[in-house]
C-alpha cells in the first residue's frame, strides 16, 4: 500500500487529501 502511494506524483498527493476531506 505504501508503494502504491509512493508511485502517486507529489503533486496529485494533496489532491488525494482533499478529495478524501471533501468526502468526508
Amino acid at each position: 500500500m505504501m508503494t502504491s502511494y509512493n508511485i502517486i506524483p507529489a503533486s496529485l498527493r494533496p489532491v488525494a487529501v482533499l478529495t478524501r476531506c471533501s468526502t468526508d
